[in-house]
């Protein structure tokens, strides 16, 4: 008789907790997504982070349209931003807090990791604080970047490291219009891009490239580290073997251009993408729902610090971020280089 009390309590107890469980998720899944992630509720946890953004983040335009964002580095008004994003504009108009200033759209480059350095003039601006840089962020660490924003109120979106820091390498050669393959004595040109650089300048599939502006390239691997550290626009010499006839090609090089359409059906579903999203030496990648027009702006930790600038969207759940390690770096240098420019 005692057992039998026992197994109908314990019953008892488990059809409770199932019914109290089944509750509390039809609950959460009644609860719309945006209040569970991003909600207002959430967000007031982020009060100190928002208040940084406010103003030691920009927003970018050009004719009333958000280009980019950026990230203020200085008291003086310099702001690293998004390259690609804004150097085809001569002007911009830069918003920091609620005040728009114009600037000029380009003071310095950085190809490599496709940063532009610009100014606005002003009163005291109020930088971002550099966070320790000694390590990197680990796996599940609290994100915060801007969300959209409106003429008075900087809104901000919340999310976490998603995957280790590593590099992401150009697929080798898309950037020239070319599909290669590994071959004994260069690179196999085995698809030429119709409308690419290549395609224009005569390049045709069978082509074997044996040296690239006089470098020798064994492979894949080597092509995408020797173009890394190339400038968007620069011509390159191509040698080509066609038919036992070595040909000298010139062929623009471009980081990445919107001629080339994305590819796969988990980019076209990923919406809009940033221009350029490869060939970065070193990343952080969040989970933030960020998009390419907010682009350059900083990536904060808990602390309201520093810990990263917004690179490139590469697709629905993955964006981009420069470590803040390496960003300290490249900014310290370009300002050092502004400096010495000045005083000549």
């Amino acid at each position: 008789m005692e057992k039998h009390k026992v197994i109908h309590s314990v019953w008892g107890l488990a059809r409770f907790l199932t019914l109290l469980l089944s509750s509390s998720l039809q609950a959460q899944q009644n609860l719309q997504s945006d209040l569970r992630l991003n909600g207002s509720e959430v967000l007031a946890g982020f009060d100190l982070s928002r208040e940084v953004m406010q103003k030691s983040s920009a927003v970018i335009y050009y004719k009333n349209r958000e280009i980019a964002y950026g990230t203020l580095i200085s008291k003086e008004g310099y702001i690293l931003t998004k390259a690609s994003e804004v150097e085809k504009y001569e002007t911009i108009d830069v918003r920091v807090d609620h005040r728009f200033y114009p600037a000029r759209s380009l003071l310095m480059k950085d190809p490599v990791w496709d940063l532009a350095l610009i100014k606005v003039e002003g009163e005291s601006f109020e930088p971002a604080v550099w966070a320790d840089v000694a390590e990197d962020q680990p796996l599940g660490s609290w994100v915060v970047v801007n969300g959209a924003t409106s003429r008075s109120i900087r809104r901000i979106l919340v999310g976490i490291i998603s995957a280790k820091v590593r590099e992401i390498v150009t697929p080798a050669g898309e950037e020239l219009g070319l599909h290669l393959v590994n071959h004994e004595k260069g690179l196999l040109v085995n698809r030429v891009i119709k409308k690419s650089a290549s395609d224009i300048a005569g390049i045709q599939a069978g082509d074997l490239i044996l040296r690239f502006a006089d470098a020798n390239i064994r492979n894949t691997l080597e092509l995408a580290d020797f173009l890394r550290k190339k400038a968007s626009g620069t011509f390159l010499s191509l040698s080509i073997l066609r038919e036992n006839h070595e040909i000298v090609y010139e062929v623009p090089f471009v980081i990445v251009s919107e001629e080339f359409p994305t590819k796969t059906l988990n980019d076209q579903m990923s919406g809009n993408v940033s221009v350029r999203r490869t060939g970065f030496p070193r990343v952080i990648q969040h989970d933030a729902l960020a998009s390419s027009q907010t682009m350059g702006g900083p990536v904060l930790n808990l602390d309201a610090h520093l810990i990263g600038l917004n690179i490139a969207r590469s697709n629905r759940a993955e964006t981009f971020a420069i470590p803040v390690k390496e960003l300290k770096k490249i900014a310290e240098e370009m300002l050092l280089k502004v400096g010495k420019e000045k005083k000549e």
